[in-house]
């Protein structure tokens, strides 16, 4: 299976692919990644490794989620001092 590139910026993206982890066995992995100055694409932070029927019941999970926070209302107090300030008297 090839890899899937998801664009998260315009310098950055979220790498899906099959890894074999230890002991033989077929990893999802996730990798974040940047793009260096010379274009080339080098590793984030720490990519996660997902046995595959983890990654099939993350996969909905993540889906609900993000539902969720698409339909919450905005948060009319962006800032923590504007929070803050609503608060407080």
């Amino acid at each position: 299976m090839s890899d899937t590139a998801i664009p998260t910026g315009p310098d950055s993206r979220l790498v899906v692919r099959e890894r074999e982890g230890a002991g033989g066995r077929r990893q999802v992995t996730l990798l974040p990644q940047y793009q260096d100055r010379g274009g080339a694409w080098r590793l984030k932070q720490s990519g996660l490794m997902l046995a595959p029927a983890v990654a099939r019941v993350l996969a909905p999970a993540l889906i609900a989620v993000a539902a969720a926070i698409d339909g919450s209302p905005t948060d009319p107090s962006p800032t923590t001092e504007d929070r803050d300030e609503s608060r407080y008297p």
